[in-house]
C-alpha cells in the first residue's frame, strides 16, 4: 500500500513502533499503548507538520489514539481494525475458543504462554 500510494505522488514514511516486527525482532522493543510517542519521535526526525496518519489493522486503533494526543496529525485512515474480533472467526471456531476461555485455569495457561513467547522473541532479538 505504501508503494501504490508514493507511487501515486503521495510523501510516504512508513515505520513499525514497539511491539512490532523489526522493532520488536532486532531491537526487543515491547508493545505500547501509548503509540503518540513513537508518532511523535518519527514526525520530529523528520520534521512534520499537517500528517495524514494512515493506520492498518491494529494500527488502526493506534492511529486514532495518536491523533488525540499529537497536533501536528491533521487526518487519519484507520482501516482492517475490528470492533469485536470474536466476530472475525467462524462460528465453530469462536464456540471452540469460548468454551476454551471459559475452563478452570485456562486464563493462566494463556498468560504463561504469553509470556514465554515474549521471553523467546527477547533472548532472540538480544
Amino acid at each position: 500500500m505504501m508503494k501504490f500510494l508514493a507511487a501515486h505522488g503521495y510523501e510516504v514514511i512508513g515505520f513499525e513502533g514497539p511491539g512490532q516486527g523489526a522493532a520488536l525482532r532486532k531491537y526487543g522493543l515491547a508493545f505500547d499503548i501509548a503509540w503518540e510517542k513513537p508518532v511523535k519521535a518519527v514526525l520530529d526526525y523528520c520534521d512534520l507538520d499537517d500528517v495524514t496518519l494512515f493506520g492498518l489493522s491494529l494500527g488502526g486503533w493506534l492511529c486514532l489514539r495518536a491523533a488525540a494526543f499529537e497536533p501536528r496529525i491533521k487526518r487519519v485512515i484507520a482501516t482492517g481494525h475490528a470492533i469485536d474480533y470474536m466476530q472475525c472467526y467462524p462460528y465453530l471456531i469462536r464456540l471452540i475458543h469460548l468454551w476454551f476461555l471459559k475452563q478452570k485455569g485456562m486464563d493462566d495457561f494463556m498468560n504463561r504462554m504469553a509470556l514465554k513467547k515474549v521471553r523467546a522473541r527477547t533472548r532472540r532479538a538480544g
